[in-house]
């Protein structure tokens, strides 16, 4: 009897084994067709957005998070009037340096002067269309604002402008990358940085031509 009972849990044993070895290759092959449809799907969205936003924003798509594109060219479409992407930095870029101390509120006037700098340049000598560079700088501007908080309560110089050498602040100068070149295009590109010291960002007068657009 023992010696049955013993054949009976060991066949048993092995039934079992091979249902679970049958229902793992099965649950397997589900999580692969189902992994498989997941990336059809996303490959189809994929081409579904680049196809209703390439022509749109040719220099954004690819540079910018996804979500986010769709985010502004929502906020784009529903501007108030006379209300723009630029004047939507320029309020993030002071909300940015309110709270701040007066070592954190030059570097971060810094930057605001070289983005208007930026702005002017690109206008000129870049290629945009349909508020491209504006909505770069707001989305810039955008993580900044958030960066902002890391920054309060800090009072040494040297602190605070080790936090300004590192992204998301030194993103700024990628921006001028995501646009082709017009002919006119100086010889060299702006540079972001201060010539003798190697830091970002430089100092800068920013521009009276985005100064304008702002009062507009």
């Amino acid at each position: 009897m023992i010696l049955i009972a013993i054949v009976i849990f060991i066949v048993g044993f092995l039934i079992f084994q091979a249902i679970e070895k049958n229902n793992a290759l099965k649950q397997k092959e589900l999580e692969e067709t189902s992994n498989k449809a997941y990336r059809e799907d996303q490959k189809e969205e994929e081409k579904e957005f680049r196809e209703k936003y390439q022509k749109k924003y040719p220099h954004l798509v690819g540079n910018m998070e996804d979500s986010t594109l769709i985010t502004l060219s929502s906020l784009g479409v529903n501007l108030k009037k006379g209300s723009s992407f630029l004047q939507g930095a320029c309020n993030m870029y002071l909300r940015a340096c309110v709270p701040q101390d007066h070592n954190a509120d030059f570097m971060f006037g810094d930057l605001w002067d070289l983005t208007e700098e930026l702005l002017e340049h690109l206008e000129k000598y870049h290629e945009v269309s349909n508020q491209e560079h504006e909505m770069a700088i707001f989305n810039y501007w955008g993580m900044l604002e958030s960066e902002a908080d890391l920054l309060r309560g800090l009072t040494d110089p040297k602190v605070i402008r080790e936090k300004f050498q590192s992204p998301s602040f030194t993103n700024l100068q990628e921006i001028v990358s995501w646009f082709p070149k017009k002919k006119l295009h100086p010889k060299s590109e702006i540079a972001f940085v201060d010539e003798k010291t190697g830091l970002f960002p430089r100092k800068s007068k920013g521009s009276d031509f985005i100064e304008k657009k702002l009062k507009a």
